[in-house]
């Protein structure tokens, strides 16, 4: 693996505007030392959000480290969120033009926040439209971790005993890169499973060169308390969480040529979960992967999780699809071990020329009737690397990317509240 020494410069620390909400995790100089002084990986407890792995991605040139967190409102059914948070933004057109020019960059130079609210139209079955959205890409100054948070701009994600907690901090990112509305939000998310060492990171694949790329699930059947204040929009909801991470050491679309993904959790006080993957390498090798989890709260530290992982068998999304996306023609489902992931008619969460998001139906696969514990409702993505390794679609994202100019150091130890 090849590692890039970070910059010795010490950053200087951004500051947000003014949260409404007092600070839920209080914030020490100390604790949000940055970490790009070639000092050994912080110390804490093992799989915490950067730990050795997540940091030696990051560090290498190409490489990556992303948090996943998704919400879903169980009180009305009508909002849904994704939230991801980058040290390196794969889909940066940016990153990708600098390490495409031969330029010595990582992922660290690339920090990213990626943030959206969806909803569901009255009659509608599943969450369909896009609320808000954020696509913000900041300087390498803004990017901050240590054993137990990481944070970026605004934004930050802290793990602690039983759960994480997230704060958001953003202004929407609207069409050729310009500011919009100011979005904040906060997450408590709740789990009984141990957080970052429930299941190890599972290598997904490696290329020719050795960069490897690690999924890791976090939180997959989690409970959450959300806050979320924008222009014209207060709500506070309960629900559903999914938290996973992605690490890896080299560019994704230099070991993948596309993948699908899905995740689900059941109905009933105590869902399970469902987490499926089928990844199509760059030597045409295809990995399928399924990782159940039984009804949840469990007592074994990884939630029960039952795995399968198959690497023999073919690519089982097709390359046809529904011509019901504007950029990509999206396979209507895709199968992995006994499990089949469907996605549901109508419901396009996000629609890029190489990416595509939509909730999702899991379930057993063939025509077995399945029972309320064998039926996972969630979202799935369908990602084309082929087409993101095109310069021009690379080109038209620099229209739906906001890079943020790093803020003077604060005047003050703390946020007004």
């Amino acid at each position: 693996m090849s590692v890039e020494t970070p910059n010795p410069s010490p950053p200087p620390r951004l500051v947000a505007e003014p949260s409404p909400w007092p600070a839920s995790v209080p914030l020490s100089a100390s604790s949000a030392a940055p970490l790009r002084d070639g000092s050994p990986a912080p110390s804490g407890p093992q799989g915490g959000p950067f730990d050795a792995l997540a940091r030696s991605c990051a560090s290498a040139r190409g490489g990556y480290a992303w948090w996943y967190i998704e919400a879903h409102d169980l009180d009305e059914g009508r909002y849904g969120l994704t939230l991801i948070v980058f040290a390196g933004s794969v889909f940066s057109p940016h990153y990708a033009g600098r390490l495409r020019r031969g330029d010595a960059v990582c992922g660290l130079d690339y920090p990213a926040v990626h943030f959206a609210l969806y909803e569901r139209p009255n009659g509608g079955r599943h969450l369909s439209h896009g609320r808000l959205w954020v696509m913000n890409e900041y300087p390498a100054q803004a990017f901050f971790a240590d054993a137990h948070e990481v944070r970026v701009g605004g934004t930050r994600l802290h793990y602690r005993d039983g759960g994480l907690d997230v704060e958001i901090d953003e202004h929407t990112t609207r069409f050729f890169s310009k500011p919009g509305e100011r979005v904040q939000a906060r997450l408590r998310i709740q789990t009984d499973m141990a957080i970052g060492t429930g299941l190890p990171p599972f290598s997904l694949g490696e290329n020719a060169a050795g960069e490897a790329h690690f999924w890791q699930p976090i939180a997959p059947a989690a409970t959450v308390e959300v806050e979320v204040k924008a222009a014209g929009l207060s709500r506070r909801f309960s629900g559903h969480a999914y938290c996973d991470r992605n690490c890896g050491s080299g560019p994704l679309h230099g070991t993948f040529r596309r993948w699908f993904w899905a995740h689900g959790v059941s109905a009933g006080q105590k869902p399970g979960a469902l987490v499926l993957y089928q990844a199509q390498r760059l030597d045409d090798s295809v990995l399928g992967l399924s990782v159940r989890y039984p009804a949840q709260p469990h007592p074994a530290p990884d939630g029960g999780a039952q795995v399968s992982r198959d690497e023999h068998g073919g690519w089982g999304g097709g390359r046809g699809g529904l011509a019901d996306f504007l950029w990509l023609r999206v396979p209507p489902r895709f199968t992995v071990a006994d499990y089949r992931a469907e996605r549901a008619r109508g419901s396009r969460l996000e629609d890029a020329p190489f990416y595509a998001r939509y909730a999702a139906e899991l379930g057993p696969a063939g025509d077995r009737a399945a029972s309320s514990a064998e039926r996972f409702l969630g979202v799935g993505e369908y990602l084309d690397l082929e087409r993101f390794r095109s310069p021009a679609v690379q080109h038209l994202l620099t229209f739906k990317t906001r890079v943020v100019e790093a803020a003077p150091p604060p005047r003050d130890a703390g946020p007004e509240s």
